[in-house]
């Protein structure tokens, strides 16, 4: 009984640790074939991206109605501007692309949440769009943003701790 224990606890290991391996080669590829990945903080783009996913974003030359775009945000006191050049007090948002308008030679796209009833109120410079979405990983985010958190950071901690424990007690009765 204590040997089918030690070699569940064996494969659950392994199986953690090739998941660990495979996301961390999933990043190491996406960053040096120039994609970006983001994890989705609201539900303005709900059903189709949900909060807590991940979404792997690739840079392209041109953008089209339909597609979902991530693209620069900045703010200044508790306005949000897509004008100013700055990287300061900036934030990343994903939302699809309802509408595209050339005005002086320079390229504007209108976005919209797929769950807000308005589009946004301010047009898209095409230089602010960092990429469109091609790939959506639900609920993989969390695992990033969670020990961002302090609980999170604890919770992490104490597993650690927990499991180098553990593994220091079974060293000892063997």
């Amino acid at each position: 009984m204590n040997q089918a224990i030690s070699n569940n606890s064996q494969n659950n290991y392994y199986f953690l640790l090739g998941v660990l391996i495979l996301a961390i080669l999933f990043i190491g590829c996406c960053y040096l074939n120039g994609y970006k990945i983001f994890i989705i903080a609201s539900g303005s783009m709900e059903p189709a991206i949900t909060i807590g996913s991940l979404a792997v974003v690739q840079p392209e030359v041109e953008y089209y109605p339909g597609q979902v775009i991530s693209y620069y945000k900045t703010f200044e006191g508790d306005t949000f501007t897509n004008n100013t050049q700055e990287k300061s007090n900036e934030i990343i948002v994903t939302h699809r692309i309802v509408g595209m308008l050339n005005q002086q030679g320079e390229l504007f796209y209108r976005t919209k949440g797929d769950v807000n009833l308005e589009p946004d109120n301010d047009l898209v410079p095409h230089s602010r769009v960092i990429g469109r979405v091609i790939i959506v990983i639900p609920v993989i985010g969390y695992l990033f943003v969670l020990p961002q958190t302090k609980i999170g950071f604890y919770l992490l901690v104490c597993m650690t701790i927990g499991w180098l424990c553990l593994i220091f007690i079974k060293m000892l009765l063997l």
